[in-house]
């Protein structure tokens, strides 16, 4: 996630080894990033949601910060 931080474009993506949670963020190259998502229930691949937003670059240190901490490895 520090290349569209830094740079303000490219794409970085969050897909643990369980598909539970996964994301992309893509910068714009002007402090713009997409966030697409989707975040599936535990029990059933039938259950998900899809969703995506959008952030402005500073937000990026403290949502990597909390992903690193929900999955340290």
């Amino acid at each position: 996630m520090d290349r569209p931080y830094k740079d303000l474009v490219g794409t970085a993506q969050f897909t643990p080894m369980e598909p539970y949670l996964e994301l992309k963020f893509t910068g714009n190259g002007r402090g713009l990033i997409s966030v697409e998502g989707k975040a599936q229930d535990l029990l059933s691949e039938d259950i998900y949601l899809r969703f995506k937003l959008e952030l402005d670059q500073t937000d990026l240190p403290a949502i990597a910060s909390a992903l690193k901490a929900a999955d340290p490895t």
